[in-house]
Formats: C-alpha cells, structure tokens, sequence
C-alpha cells in the first residue's frame, strides 16, 4: 500500500473514477444537482490525487477547474475545462504534467479541455472572450503555495468585467 508520500498509480484514481460514475449512475441521487454536485467531487478528488505530484515536483504550478467545471456543474457528459498555470516550467515538464493529469482522465473516458499558459499567459488570455468567459469561473483544485500562482496570474482581471 502506497504511503502518505508515495502516490497512487494512475491506474488505480482512474479505476476509482470509473467506479464513482457507474456508482453514481446506478445509484446515486436523483438527476440534477445533487447528482452534478456528488460527480464534480468526484472528478475534484481525482484531478488532486493524479496532480498532487506534479504540483509537489514543481512548486509553481496549479490546477484550476474552469467553465461549467468551475462552477461544480458536471453532468453525466459534461466536458472537465482545466487551466494550468505555471511560473518558468519547460516544454517536457509541461508535457509531463498534461501526461500525469489529462491523459487519466482521457482514459476514464471523460472529455477534457484544458489550456496550459504562464502567469502571463494566463492574463493576456482574458482578451479572448471565451477565455475570459471561463476564468470568470475558475476554481483552484491544486497548487503548493496555496492560490499564489492563480492570484499573481491575476487572472481575475478587471478588465475581463469591463
């Protein structure tokens, strides 16, 4: 059995992802939002247990659900929106991070949408309107210090409500 250290597999969060749905499916409330509410924790449990290593890795870095997401809406086929936001992070440990993070979920079955941006990346995406659109529901899931890396972002611009 892993320790309070040593992570899961993959493997074994996707497994228990799938469980949750049928679970849910099967038996779990009644559709609507109890039914959203008891997935999106669910799918949060998850995106935290298969980033937190990542996050431990790398420091800067945090995993933000966006959207529909972000607002703790999912629906049987709902897409998961995340943002990562890093601060100096390489191409291969961003690649590694999507690695560890996304493609569970993809094997889970889910559809996910997901934008990786620096801090200042993240606040010159405010520009484009479906962008700004969705950060208006961001909510962190993992990140190290806290939300420091999503409030540096600044990434609740207000220029985004002007």
């Amino acid at each position: 059995m892993p320790t309070r250290s040593e992570p899961r597999p993959a493997g074994a969060v996707v497994d228990d992802l799938k469980r949750a749905r049928a679970e849910l499916v099967d038996d779990g409330p009644p559709p609507g939002r109890p039914w959203c509410d008891a997935w999106t924790a669910a799918v949060d449990a998850a995106i935290v247990e298969l980033a937190a290593p990542a996050v431990a890795r790398h420091g800067r870095l945090a995993v933000v659900a966006v959207g529909g997401y972000g607002r703790r809406e999912l629906c049987p086929t709902s897409d998961v929106d995340l943002l990562l936001v890093h601060e100096r992070l390489d191409e291969p440990a961003l690649e590694l991070v999507v690695r560890e993070v996304v493609y569970p979920l993809w094997d889970v079955g889910l559809k996910v949408g997901y934008a990786v941006r620096d801090r200042r990346g993240a606040v010159a995406a405010v520009d484009e309107l479906d962008t700004a659109t969705a950060v208006l529901d961001l909510r962190p899931l993992a990140a190290q210090h806290g939300t420091q890396v999503i409030e540096a972002a600044n990434v609740n611009h207000p220029d985004v409500l002007a």
